[in-house]
């Protein structure tokens, strides 16, 4: 068996095609070898950076069929030392064998291909018209800032604007990345809009930060937000009423809230618990081509 120690594991996680490669020699190799490079594999998911290795280095059809693929050839192998008893009672005995982590991967690929169909430009353009002019230092807050992809962006489009973007998650391995992917040049994918600032492709995020909260919660995020938004929350999330929440005790008076999500009825289901909190109903503009929007307002 091949013993790899942490910072052995983290050389590796450097790697861009590592992920690629070994699932390539997964499916071409039998016995011990694919054993061991199965091992591999899940040591990586069990590292942060592992995991976004794999995820980046693949399609997005190519992780789900492998985390499918191995989650069936774990369950054959207990149902041999079960019986198939496992088939049975499935609960009891976690078939998969799976790690959290490899479902995570999947999960972040899935998201990942979600928030790329936003548009930033468009929707930072919005963003502007919901803080009242003269505002002094606003702030904007996402929950479940996930990768940075959307966050960071609109960070990097309203920074001329002295607008703060505060995002949250969970792992602290997480946050770290997000603050340093914040301080490397981002090029939106425009930067021919009123909102984007000329220079935007050439310079970092200063005006975002990522704050560590525990789940379900907001904690660490700053009181008196202008807006706060909620992308594919409904999706993801596995409290999202309770996000909903959180988030509205984040919001100043007459801040507003962004509900958004991919699913009109996941977005249904967001509207209800945000009358059902207290909020009223801004407005619900179509902006984005994949994606249902709604604006909800506190009392001001």
């Amino acid at each position: 068996m091949i013993n790899f120690d942490l910072q052995a594991l983290r050389y590796l996680c450097t790697h861009r095609t590592l992920g690629k490669d070994l699932i390539t020699m997964w499916y071409s190799r039998s016995g011990s070898t694919r054993d061991e490079v199965e091992l591999l594999l899940m040591k990586l998911m069990n590292e942060e950076d592992g995991s976004k290795t794999i995820s980046d280095g693949l399609e997005e059809q190519q992780v789900v069929k492998f985390v499918t693929d191995l989650r069936a050839k774990r369950q054959m192998q207990v149902a041999k030392a079960t019986g198939g008893a496992n088939l049975l009672n499935p609960e009891k005995y976690n078939p998969s064998g799976m790690p959290l982590e490899a479902d995570r991967v999947v999960e972040d690929k899935e998201r990942e291909a979600d928030l790329a169909k936003i548009d930033t430009a468009k929707l930072s353009q919005y963003m502007v018209t919901l803080i009242p002019r003269n505002t002094r230092d606003p702030v904007v807050v996402d929950t479940m800032a996930g990768t940075g992809r959307v966050c960071i962006e609109l960070a990097n489009r309203l920074q001329h604007l002295s607008v703060h973007v505060y995002g949250n998650e969970t792992s602290p391995q997480v946050v770290d990345y997000l603050n340093r992917r914040a301080h490397l040049p981002e090029t939106p994918a425009s930067s021919n809009t009123e909102v984007a600032s000329k220079d935007s492709d050439s310079r970092t995020c200063s005006n975002f930060t990522a704050v560590m909260s525990p789940d379900g919660t907001l904690e660490g995020l700053p009181v008196g937000a202008d807006v706060a938004l909620m992308l594919s929350v409904w999706t993801y999330a596995s409290e999202p009423v309770d996000l909903l929440n959180a988030a509205c005790a984040k919001l100043k008076k007459g801040g507003k809230l962004m509900l958004i999500e991919d699913d009109v009825n996941l977005l249904a289901h967001a509207k209800k618990a945000a009358l059902q909190g207290g909020l009223v109903l801004y407005s619900e503009p179509d902006l984005l081509k994949d994606h249902f929007i709604s604006v909800f307002t506190t009392a001001a």
